[in-house]
């Protein structure tokens, strides 16, 4: 694997990769889509085996995540996560996972079951996970109040799980307006959330002038955002 990677590193890469991602590990500067097509090749050949090994670079990590989301057999891929979820250790492991995990859709009401539980964890990226999983595949009308009461209930005290509830607010916004806006008005989220949120919301393309101009509206003070 090491020499794998090592052929298809990219020095530049790397040290842009090292910029946005927090890990002590060795980075090779591999782009995403080499990655996938390792992860999808392992796979295919049954190399399952490689998620039960220790990693010892960003790759690898990667790698082992992009293969969880090939794996066609639903109840493998929960014991895999089971195992996976507490080691992720970076934004990108993690919304990586969360993003590409398409069998989710084919299961909804059982994986809400499994990854529900993650919303009383105080680990950054368990709860991270949990909240990007919401916004890509449970953000419907069935399932908008039960967001709003899970963010409500976990856990906030985490740079990622912030940003995480403020995109996914946004997301809420677009689909469903009204809902979003009474919660955010009710809502005891700190200042901070409400208004990275918003801000989110007048960055996007998806709302009208008008629309942003209302958004404004919903800003709370003293939330000393400064990124």
């Amino acid at each position: 694997m090491e020499e794998l990677l090592e052929s298809l590193g990219n020095f530049k890469n790397a040290i842009f990769t090292n910029k946005i991602i927090k890990t002590d590990k060795k980075v090779y500067g591999l782009y995403t889509d080499d990655m996938k097509k390792i992860a999808k090749k392992m796979v295919n050949d049954n190399k399952l085996f490689f998620l039960d090994e220790i990693h010892n670079s960003y790759e690898e990590d990667m790698i082992h995540i992009f293969m969880l989301t090939f794996i066609k057999d639903y109840n493998l891929v929960k014991k895999y996560l089971q195992k996976t979820i507490p080691i992720i250790n970076n934004w990108a492991m993690c919304d990586q996972l969360a993003c590409n995990l398409k069998i989710v859709a084919k299961h909804k009401e059982d994986f809400l079951l499994f990854v529900q539980n993650y919303k009383d964890s105080k680990k950054e990226y368990e709860v991270r996970f949990l909240l990007i999983i919401l916004m890509r595949y449970y953000c419907d009308m069935d399932h908008i109040n039960y967001i709003f009461s899970i963010i409500d209930e976990c856990y906030k005290d985490y740079y990622y799980i912030k940003m995480a509830i403020a995109w996914l607010l946004c997301e809420a916004m677009i689909k469903f307006s009204s809902l979003t806006t009474s919660y955010i008005k009710k809502c005891k989220l700190d200042n901070w959330i409400i208004n990275k949120a918003i801000s989110k919301m007048n960055d996007s393309t998806r709302f009208s002038k008008e629309e942003k101009a209302f958004l404004k509206t919903l800003k709370r003070k003293g939330d000393n955002l400064d990124d």
